[in-house]
Parts: structure tokens; C-alpha cells; sequence
């Protein structure tokens, strides 16, 4: 019989924002994982490197010889800790100064020794069957740090051993939660600030429109390019009228200002996921957009269907019907304002550019209504097959498509 090679599939480990290529964990072994081990065994291929176990007491005590086993080598990235403990506030301490300190990139929790030294104390294999401390211990552990904190991963023999994993999946489910919270505030606060700033633009171009002065030809009518021109325009204004023209215009710059460093923040800190990516391939849906969308959205699951979804979103029209007529009226404002914004701003980015980008679905539904119904009408079709998309897109957690219109099908939308 000849010589068979087995070729197998494998796929890259991501924790958090690591990506672990080639899918291996070298686990910690007391004695041996110190950092020169590491490094050799790093110099026959990547992999995620933990050291020693760690006593979280030693280390909020600055032990001598536990500060000397936590050296990581330059080249070791990530930077992997396991960590030891038995008492939930010891370990809160310990994993807020590996945070603040930049001790590690990865905390690794000890639930799965069995050593007799280590259980004989409640720690390792034993914690998971003392199911309120365990999950005091996760708790506080998560709660500590703004971050994504991995378990150790076991494989339990006893009864206790599910239970254990539930505690733990729900603390760390309560601290994404947390921690998109926190994210959410820095998206919502930046709609308000653009706002404000759709506000500011409004009443200039309307002070210029009350004098007689034409409309600026660029897309952008506040942009750098456009700037020389409206200066000149400006001052055509009366004395007082132009004075007050151009305070709102340092308040346009202030506001302006205020919404890069936002943009710039979400962008340190928002992790780009899946569900970001798929939704960026909406039209008119960017990064900001994405992450706004994303955030607001949480699990896609919380809805039954796209009708839901954009209803939640206020992105349907409330329905008036008497007999056999049935009118439509506005939208509702008992509604999540910061989806309707989002996907009213994509919406606008299409209406935008329908001319450039003909063929695509939006820009042919935006042009059919806006002939028959106006603008903002037709944005609010937009807006509402877009928010219908997301819906599809995160469900089938895939990319955006047109839709492609079945034979006899009359619907405009």
C-alpha cells in the first residue's frame, strides 16, 4: 500500500483582536513556560504562548519571583497570562493592573488545573463545581476591564461542569453588552452633533436666500473648496446680518471639529466585526454608519423579521384605512431616532449620488418616486429598504446583493 498524505483544512484562532495563525496554544506549565522556552518554541512558528500560571495574590503583592514571570520577550505578540485565584476581589485587583500597567494582551482564568495543590484550595477544576464563586470570580474579572476576557476552556467530567459554562458565557455576555453600551454613547452623541450641524448649515444657507444670493454649484457647500466662494458671498450681506453670518460659521467649524475627533475615537476603539463588515456593504453605509447601525441594532435576533426591523427603525409610514381606502401618513417618532437617522443618512448619500451610479437598485427606486412623489418621500423608501437589507444581511450573515425583480412583478418598491 502506497504512502497516503492526509491534507487537513484548518482556519486562523481569533480572540478578541488576535488572530492566532496557525490555530495553536502551547498550555501553561509551571517550570517550563518561562519566556526563554517561549521564545524557542516561537522560533518554529507562530502560535498563542502562555506563561506560567500566575497567583493573582503574588501579583497584586509584587512578588519578586511572580514579577519576574510575568517578562514577556519583545517579540511575543500576543502577550498571554494565566491567571490563578480563589478570591473574586484579589482578582479584580490583579486583572485591573495587568490593564493599567500593560502587563498582558491576554488574560487566561484557571478553571481546569487538577493538580491536588490547586484544587485542594477551591482554585483550578474546583471552581466550576462552587457555582456562586465561580461566578463571582468571572464577574469580577470582566467587570475590571473594558475588554474581551477569555476562560479557560475545559472539558468537564462532572455534572457541575455545563452549569459552570453558563455562568461564565453570561458574564461575559453582560460585559459585551457593557462595553457596546459605553461604545453606543460616543455614536449617539456624534447624530446629535451632526445634527446641530445640519442645523447651522440650514439657517446660513437660508440668511443667503433671504438676500437675494444664489445657491453654491459644489456638492459640498461648506467644504474647503467652497469656502473663497462663500466668504465673497458673505460679504454682500448687510453689516449686521454678515457679523452674525459669520459667528455661526465659526460654530459650523467648532462643530465640525467636535465630529472628526468622535470619528477618530471610534475608530481606536470600535472593533471592526463581521456584522459591520456585511453592513458596510449597504449603499451609503460607511465605517461611522456601520458601527452606528451595528451598535443600535445589538442582536439581530431581538426581531422576527426585516418588517420588524424597520418599523423599529421608524422607517414605515403610519397607515391610515377607512374601507377600501388606504392613505399613508408620516413616520412614527416613538421610535429608535438614532437607526431612522442612520439609515435616513445612507438614504440621502444615495439620493445624492443616483445620477453617478444608475444601474443600481436604490438609485432606480429613489429616481422612480422622486419623479412622482417628491424627494422626501423617496429617501423614505430608500431609508426603509435599507433598513429591510440590514435585516437580511445579518440574518444571512452575508453581503449585500440587489434584489433581482421576479417576472410579473409590478411592486415599485
Amino acid at each position: 500500500m502506497g504512502d497516503v498524505t492526509a491534507v487537513q483544512s484548518r482556519s486562523a484562532l481569533r480572540i478578541g483582536p488576535f488572530e492566532v495563525d496557525p490555530p495553536v496554544v502551547l498550555a501553561p506549565m509551571a517550570g517550563i513556560t518561562n519566556v526563554a522556552f517561549r521564545r524557542l518554541c516561537r522560533e518554529y512558528g507562530a502560535g498563542l504562548y502562555v506563561c506560567e500560571m500566575i497567583t493573582s495574590r503574588a501579583l497584586v503583592e509584587r512578588d519578586t519571583n511572580t514579577m519576574h514571570m510575568i517578562t514577556f520577550d519583545p517579540s511575543e505578540r500576543p502577550r498571554s497570562m494565566q491567571l490563578y485565584g480563589v478570591d473574586p476581589e484579589t482578582m479584580r485587583r490583579a486583572v485591573r493592573m495587568i490593564v493599567d500597567e500593560d502587563l498582558a494582551d491576554h488574560i487566561d482564568m484557571n478553571f481546569g488545573c487538577p493538580m491536588p495543590k490547586v484544587t485542594r484550595r477551591g482554585g483550578g477544576a474546583a471552581l466550576p463545581f462552587k457555582r456562586r464563586l465561580f461566578g463571582d470570580i468571572v464577574s469580577a474579572a470582566v467587570r475590571a476591564v473594558q475588554a474581551k476576557v477569555d476562560k479557560n476552556e475545559w472539558t468537564p467530567t462532572g455534572e457541575k461542569g455545563p452549569q459552570a459554562g453558563k455562568i461564565a458565557t453570561a458574564e461575559l455576555q453582560q460585559m459585551r453588552i457593557f462595553h457596546e453600551r459605553l461604545l453606543r454613547e460616543l455614536t449617539r452623541t456624534r447624530v446629535v452633533l451632526v445634527a446641530q450641524r445640519t442645523r447651522w448649515k440650514n439657517r446660513i444657507t437660508a440668511t443667503l436666500a433671504k438676500w437675494g444670493l444664489p445657491a453654491s454649484e459644489y456638492s459640498d457647500p461648506y467644504g474647503k473648496r467652497a469656502r473663497e466662494e462663500l466668504q465673497e458671498r458673505m460679504e454682500q450681506l448687510p453689516e449686521q446680518t454678515r457679523w452674525a453670518t459669520q459667528q455661526m460659521l465659526v460654530q459650523l467649524d467648532s462643530l465640525s471639529e467636535q465630529i472628526r475627533q468622535f470619528e477618530k475615537r471610534l475608530e481606536e476603539l470600535v472593533e471592526v466585526t463581521p456584522e459591520m463588515q456585511w453592513l458596510e456593504t449597504l449603499p451609503g453605509v460607511g465605517v461611522i454608519l456601520s458601527a452606528t447601525i451595528a451598535l443600535e441594532i445589538g442582536e439581530i435576533g431581538r426581531f422576527l423579521s426585516a418588517e420588524r426591523l424597520a418599523s423599529y427603525s421608524g422607517t414605515v409610514p403610519r397607515v391610515h384605512a377607512s374601507g377600501d381606502r388606504v392613505r399613508y401618513g408620516r413616520t412614527r417618532p416613538d421610535v429608535n431616532r438614532y437607526l431612522k437617522w442612520a439609515f435616513a443618512e445612507a438614504a440621502n448619500s444615495t439620493a445624492v449620488n443616483y445620477r453617478r451610479l444608475p444601474d443600481r437598485h436604490v438609485s432606480q427606486l429613489y429616481a422612480r418616486l422622486r419623479a412622482r412623489k417628491g424627494h422626501n418621500k423617496a429617501v423614505g423608501a430608500v431609508a426603509r429598504h435599507l433598513a429591510e437589507a440590514a435585516f437580511h444581511v445579518l440574518s444571512r450573515q452575508q453581503a449585500y446583493r440587489d434584489p433581482t425583480p421576479k417576472a410579473g412583478r409590478t411592486s415599485e418598491v
